[in-house]
C-alpha cells in the first residue's frame, strides 16, 4: 500500500495563534502562523474578513501546500470570534490514489472520546477540544504525542475539524453538491470540496432556528443568486475575486445558490 498523504498540524503553532487575541486572529499573517511553514511553502489562495471588516465575526483563508506524489494538499480555516476564537480547520487532498490521514502532534494529557480528544499543549495554561466533523466515519487513534485522524477508503479525502478553547456547541454536520461543513448554533459554514472555486450551482439544507448566519467558502468571483424554498431570496450576492467567500443572512430552509454570466 502507497504511503498515506498527511496533512499535519502542530499543537504549538494553533495555541500560539488561538492566545494572540485581538485584533490577530483575523489577520492573514496569522492565520497562515497556523501551517508550520512546509519546504515547498504555502500560497495563499484567498482571504476575507467580515461581514463588517472593522469589528469581522469572522475570518477565512485558503492555502494550498505542496504534497508527496503530486497531490493537492488544500487548507483552509475559518475563525468565529464568539467571544474568543472558535477555529474551523478544513483539509482538502486530491490528485492521488493514495490514502490520506489527518495528525495533529505535539500535545500532551490527551482524553479521546469518540471524534473529540482535549489536551493540553506544553507551555500553554489550559486545556483545548477538537471535534472531527468530516470525514463522516473517521478513523480517530492516538499517536505518540497526537492524534491521527484517518479516511476510510470510500471517503472523501476531506477533513474537517473544530477546535476550541472551551467546551461549546456540538458541532453537526452539513452537506450538499460539492459542499462539506457544521452547523454550531446559529452558523453554518460550508466548504468547497473541489480544488477549484466553484462555478456551478450548489444547494444544501438547514433546519431549525430563528436565523442562521452562514459562510460559504471557496466560490469563484462575481455576481450569485441567493434561493430559498424555491423563492429568490437575494439577488444581489457578490463574490470579490481576492474573498472566494460569501455571507448571508437568513431563515433556516432549502439553499440554492447560482452564480450569473
Amino acid at each position: 500500500m502507497p504511503d498515506p498523504v498527511e496533512a499535519i498540524l502542530h499543537g504549538g503553532d494553533l495555541t500560539a495563534y488561538l492566545e494572540a487575541g485581538e485584533p490577530y486572529w483575523r489577520q492573514l499573517g496569522s492565520l497562515r502562523r497556523i501551517y508550520t511553514p512546509t519546504p515547498g511553502g504555502l500560497r495563499a489562495l484567498a482571504y476575507d474578513c467580515g461581514p463588517d471588516p472593522k469589528l469581522p465575526s469572522y475570518a477565512f483563508a485558503a492555502f494550498s501546500a505542496p504534497s508527496p506524489e503530486g497531490t493537492l494538499l488544500q487548507r483552509s480555516v475559518v475563525v468565529l470570534w464568539l467571544g474568543r476564537p472558535v477555529l474551523l480547520l478544513f483539509d482538502l487532498c486530491q490528485g492521488s490514489d493514495h490514502p490520506a490521514r489527518w495528525i495533529l502532534d505535539g500535545l500532551e494529557d490527551l482524553q479521546l472520546e469518540g471524534k473529540t480528544v482535549s489536551f493540553r499543549v506544553p507551555g500553554s495554561p489550559g486545556r483545548f477540544h477538537l471535534s472531527t466533523v468530516w470525514p463522516a466515519a473517521p478513523e480517530v487513534s492516538r499517536t505518540r504525542g497526537g492524534i491521527e485522524v484517518l479516511a476510510n477508503r470510500t471517503a472523501e479525502p476531506v477533513f474537517m475539524h473544530v477546535l476550541r478553547t472551551v467546551p461549546g456547541p456540538e458541532a453537526s454536520p452539513v452537506s450538499g453538491f460539492e459542499l462539506a461543513g457544521a452547523r454550531m448554533g446559529d452558523w453554518v459554514v460550508l466548504f468547497h470540496t473541489e480544488s477549484r472555486t466553484a462555478r456551478s450551482p450548489l444547494s444544501f439544507e438547514t433546519l431549525g432556528g430563528e436565523k442562521v448566519r452562514v459562510l460559504l467558502t471557496g466560490l469563484a468571483p462575481g455576481a450569485w443568486e441567493l434561493w430559498r424554498n424555491g423563492w429568490l431570496e437575494d439577488p444581489d450576492g457578490v463574490v470579490r475575486p481576492e474573498a472566494a467567500a460569501l455571507y448571508f443572512e437568513a431563515r433556516p430552509g432549502d439553499f440554492f445558490l447560482r452564480r450569473l454570466g
